[in-house]
């Protein structure tokens, strides 16, 4: 995809969802394991650009702001703002300074917008008939900060979304709750972009690619434009609606990325269809030769199809950059000689096997060793053995299977206990009217194990 396609796309992401309470940090990182995957400063100032055009749409705040500040009531408005910016400041300053960064998988976006949609349909729900009040109290303004802070450690909370739901547990009427929480984004998203900007200029990191700054100009206008039409929407539509729609929106999203984060976990089933036919050869399900065709089938689909030793790399059992070639090279000597003795005494005794399964404990066991191995030869301490396993993924992997085995064996259970009552009463009659339906639609699912959740 071209550059400049994959620079609209996001913008106008982002000026979808700035300002609603979905999250747009969480939609950019979705967004970024389809298109290509933009810098932290490209995501600031592109966000920057959606809040800069949210000014015009508050005409008689701004009027306040620019000709009646001298006014009580506006200064003290402009205060609270203020004070809210400046405590966001203060934590975010806080947490640079210890070196966080927003971490980029799926999982915690999903929780985050789970969680905050439950929230949203039990609030709205809960304050249905209670009072509310106009008023910006000064518990609301240091809340509206806690709300921002939250938002910056947890992708997918959404920083609108946060700050409002807040606002709305304090009993702030929704227009006056959206006003001040967009206002105070206003400086918050400008400061933190300004930021971004000037340490990309005065100090880029040694491997950082050069910014494309025409790039970031352009996603910074379509961001603008884009969230200047979204907010006038709707700051309109809370007039007269809440904020349930939303929080059905994000559960409904997380629920799609709970499932695209399990299999983005577990993949390469095309190669256990292979293994699993060595049962068809014990129970005679048919001649030796049409077995013999199948299985080079299920080769053929699965050398084209799978890629489940490459996601395995991908995500990163072992940091590579800690071994010498010969160290990798023996690693994956191992995986392979181990696999081939392991799967044969499963095959022989009848057992299922799972190649991505055997291939990840077998790449972990073996990264282990070498490493022992590397580091008792240099003399150097087993605690340092941490520096070269990718622990930290490599409990996601791990954790993704025995979640998918649960998973696997409980929904077994559960299709077989159906199928079992549906088929096993009347069989005769009952087999007539839908075995066909139902072997048609098993194949079918088979089908798009082997060919598409390999692929």
């Amino acid at each position: 995809m071209e550059t400049w396609i994959a620079v609209v796309i996001l913008g106008i992401i982002e000026g979808i969802t700035e300002f609603l309470p979905v999250s747009s940090t969480g939609h950019l990182l979705i967004a970024g394991y389809g298109l290509s995957p933009r810098s932290d400063l490209f995501n600031i100032v592109i966000q920057s650009g959606a809040v800069i055009a949210v000014l015009p749409l508050f005409p008689e705040r701004m009027r306040q702001f620019f000709f009646q500040w001298r006014e009580r009531a506006t200064q003290v408005y402009m205060l609270k703002i203020a004070v809210a910016f400046g405590v966001t400041g203060i934590g975010g300053f806080l947490l640079h300074e210890r070196g966080f960064a927003l971490p980029e998988e799926l999982w915690p976006v999903a929780w985050a917008l789970f969680i905050g949609g439950i929230a949203f349909v039990l609030v709205e729900k809960g304050l249905q008939g209670r009072p509310r009040s106009p008023t910006i109290t000064w518990t609301v303004v240091f809340v509206v900060a806690f709300g921002q802070l939250l938002a910056a450690v947890f992708p997918g909370t959404s920083r609108s979304g946060a700050t409002i739901l807040l606002m709305l547990l304090l009993g702030v009427r929704r227009p006056a709750a959206t006003e001040f929480s967009f206002l105070v984004g206003v400086p918050t998203m400008l400061a933190a972009g300004g930021l971004k900007i000037y340490a990309a200029l005065a100090n880029p990191a040694p491997d950082a690619m050069p910014e494309e700054w025409g790039m970031v100009l352009l996603g910074f206008m379509v961001s603008a434009v884009v969230s200047f039409f979204v907010v006038g929407w709707l700051l309109r539509y809370i007039q007269t609606h809440t904020f349930v729609v939303f929080g059905w929106y994000r559960i409904a999203l997380a629920t799609v990325l709970f499932l695209l984060a399990i299999s983005d976990l577990v993949v390469g089933v095309s190669n256990d269809a292979v293994n699993f036919l060595n049962s068809a050869l014990g129970s005679r399900a048919a001649s030796f030769r049409l077995i013999l065709v199948i299985a080079s089938a299920g080769v053929l689909v699965g050398a084209v199809f799978s890629n489940g030793m490459m996601e395995v790399a991908r995500k990163g059992i072992f940091n590579p950059e800690q071994f010498a070639f010969t160290h990798i090279m023996i690693i994956f000597l191992a995986v392979m000689l181990t696999d081939i003795l392991l799967l044969d005494f499963f095959n022989t005794m009848g057992l299922p096997t799972s190649t991505t399964v055997s291939i990840v404990f077998e790449l972990l066991g073996a990264a282990v060793a070498v490493s022992i191995f590397k580091l008792a030869s240099a003399g150097e301490p087993l605690s340092n053995l941490g520096d070269h396993i990718n622990t930290e993924r490599a409990v996601v992997i791990i954790t993704g299977i025995f979640l998918s085995v649960i998973i696997a064996f409980s929904m077994g259970m559960i299709i077989q206990g159906i199928i079992r009552l549906a088929f096993s009463f009347n069989l005769g009659k009952t087999n007539r009217i839908w075995g066909g339906i139902w072997g048609g639609f098993a194949i079918t699912v088979i089908l798009y194990f082997l060919l598409m959740k390999g692929a």
